[in-house]
């Protein structure tokens, strides 16, 4: 069995983040993983 040091429970979102603008000045985004538990694990794994 394998063991692991951290779960996380919870959804993966998708984060639109702000990513300049477009050529007609309309803001342009972009979509990032996220939600709390793929953030935090995330971290974790940086760690």
């Amino acid at each position: 069995m394998k063991k692991y040091d951290v779960t996380a429970l919870g959804e993966l979102l998708i984060d639109f983040t702000e990513n300049g603008t477009s050529c007609q000045g309309y803001s342009v985004f972009e979509a990032n993983p996220g939600g709390a538990p793929c953030n935090v694990l995330s971290m974790l794994s940086k760690l």
